[in-house]
């Protein structure tokens, strides 16, 4: 049957923190050096930027894997993205793979509106209003392209690393495993806006915190239980023993329910559709 999601809260409340140490760690030096010391330094911020990359880039992976575990009933050690080189260099090339990926989308959809701020400089004799406000909209429609359109199709790839496929795999999977479901990523996106809000209040976020990462692993789950069900999922998806039996479950039952709002980890629509 399909795992109980809310017993994960508590352990996945542990996690959902530990980028944050991780992060705290990397601006240690550099504080120290700086306030302590009283040294000045360009290097220093490299310094902490090598850092962040190369301890907090496999923490954040490490998150995102031990409260997905814990999603679909299963127990993983967040920090074992460090204890093999492979898994590390592999969490490391994701997030810079990623990254790299949205920076080069990122210039692309600014592109047309950077376009008419150049027009407005090099041809002054041009309505510079009318440049200018093209611009700016292009602007905004090239970061709602970006933001809308083009990460949430990268949604499951740190998922799929989770599940063993390597990097470029996992990339390209999560293109094909989230065609026609950008809708309900951007929905979990977007109802979680006023819980944000409520997290200016400061307590608040500590329990907005986990619940965000523990409805993004469920929606994951959801999303490769789909594909598990549409495709052959010991052959086309190699997944997890707790993920196929959740497939047996759902050929037998037709159906499974999991959370749409945050107090539940359980599904409020028809899972095949």
């Amino acid at each position: 049957m399909a795992p109980n999601k809310n017993k994960a809260f508590w352990p996945s409340f542990w996690i959902s923190f530990l980028p944050s140490l991780f992060w705290l760690l990397t601006l240690a030096p550099e504080l120290v050096l700086c306030y302590i010391f009283q040294l000045q330094s360009p290097l220093f911020p490299l310094l902490t930027l090598a850092l962040q990359i190369l301890l907090w880039y496999p923490a954040l992976q490490g998150r995102m894997d031990g409260i997905y575990r814990r999603t679909v009933g299963e127990k993983s050690n967040p920090l074992r993205w460090f204890a093999a080189p492979p898994r590390y260099w592999q969490s490391l090339w994701l997030r810079l793979r990623l990254q790299l990926l949205f920076f080069l989308w990122g210039i692309l959809c600014a592109l047309p509106g950077g376009s008419c701020f150049l027009l407005s400089a090099l041809f002054p004799a041009f309505s510079q209003g009318v440049l200018l406000t093209g611009g700016v909209l292009l602007l905004l429609f090239g970061a709602a392209l970006l933001l809308l359109g083009v990460m949430p199709r990268y949604f499951l790839a740190g998922y799929l690393l989770c599940e063993g496929f390597p990097v470029k795999t996992a990339c390209r999977a999560s293109r094909e495993l989230t065609r026609g479901r950008v809708g309900e990523i951007l929905y979990l996106f977007f109802s979680f806006v006023p819980w944000w809000l409520s997290c200016l209040l400061v307590l608040p976020a500590f329990y907005v915190y986990p619940r965000w990462h523990m409805k993004k692993a469920a929606l994951a789950h959801l999303l490769l239980c789909r594909a598990a069900f549409t495709y052959d999922p010991f052959s086309i998806l190699s997944i997890s023993p707790a993920l196929k039996q959740t497939y047996q479950f759902c050929k037998h039952n037709r159906s499974l329910t999991v959370s749409g709002t945050i107090h539940e980890c359980t599904f409020d629509k028809r899972f095949f559709h």
